[in-house]
């Protein structure tokens, strides 16, 4: 990664999660628009983890938890985004927006959510996992319900 500023590992661990949960560029049903706020959003969702008592304190240990967030169900390419080769500037930019969700706050996106699953990767495609039953679904229009969809 070509960056100028230090990077704390902690941080950068979280950052490669959300990097490798959110596409680096559309598909057939993400759209470039989308890529911001999604990470943003699975920011936000982080943050909230940490804040509720049911999860971890902190954010590493929050991206960590097994089964938790499907890019560490991936190891290939988390692994290769730990290492700078996978898309490094893709990294740099949760990175940076990781960051700035840390030190100051923001309107929030996904208002309480402590989950999110992808419709298009589940596996048959368009499958609903177990957990989200009675959970309350969170709109947010700025990303596809197809792609994301965030509960609380």
């Amino acid at each position: 990664m070509d960056r100028l500023v230090p990077v704390h590992a902690a941080d950068y661990l979280v950052a490669v999660t959300i990097a490798t949960e959110v596409p680096p560029r559309p598909t057939d049903v993400f759209t470039a628009d989308m890529i911001d706020p999604a990470i943003r959003a699975v920011c936000e969702v982080i943050h909230n983890r940490t804040a509720d008592p049911h999860f971890p304190d902190s954010p590493v240990a929050v991206v960590l938890q097994p089964k938790a967030f499907s890019a560490d169900c991936k190891q290939d390419y988390w692994f290769r985004a730990v290492a700078g080769s996978w898309l490094p500037r893709h990294v740099a930019r949760c990175y940076d927006t990781w960051m700035e969700s840390s030190v100051k706050p923001w309107t929030p996106l996904v208002r309480g959510a402590v989950y999110y699953f992808s419709p298009v990767n589940m596996n048959p495609r368009g499958a609903e996992p177990k957990w989200m039953k009675g959970l309350e679904e969170v709109v947010f229009p700025a990303v596809s319900n197809w792609y994301f969809r965030w509960f609380r």
